[in-house]
């Protein structure tokens, strides 16, 4: 007869967000799903924007791009966005939102060509996405 102790399961010991409201923090449980609702419809109210420009703009890619930037400060709650593009070495940003300071620095600075001294351009370079925090300056951004 063996002698060994059976450990629980991650099923068996954690207790789940149903079973938590049902136990007494109903409030709590609502909140979080009314948040979670309206995180979803945001993000569906987004998407159908960006679906519809390109429906209605067949060979236009502006209204997509001018879509796109407005959904990501809606849905990202940030203070500037932009679409680059890379064509023959040389990066353009035919789509800008946001904080006016950050436009008037997209549009004096660019197109420009490719190289490292950009979030946009480190990307370009290394072939991935980069992100950076609110403030930062530094020369390195970290992978997604």
């Amino acid at each position: 007869m063996s002698t060994r102790k059976r450990s629980k399961s991650a099923v068996e010991t954690d207790v789940t967000d149903s079973e938590r409201a049902a136990t007494g923090e109903p409030a709590q449980e609502v909140g979080r799903l009314q948040t979670a609702l309206d995180a979803s419809r945001d993000y569906q109210r987004a998407i159908s924007e960006i679906l519809r420009a390109m429906s209605d703009s067949p060979g236009n890619a502006q209204p997509v791009f001018d879509a796109i930037v407005r959904n990501l400060n809606l849905l990202f709650k940030t203070e500037f966005s932009a679409v680059q593009l890379l064509d023959d070495g040389v990066i353009s940003m035919p789509a800008l939102d946001g904080n006016p300071v950050f436009l008037h620095m997209g549009q004096k600075y660019y197109p420009r060509p490719l190289d490292g001294q950009t979030i946009g351009g480190q990307a370009m370079l290394k072939k991935t996405t980069l992100q950076c925090a609110a403030g930062d300056r530094s020369e390195e951004h970290t992978s997604e």
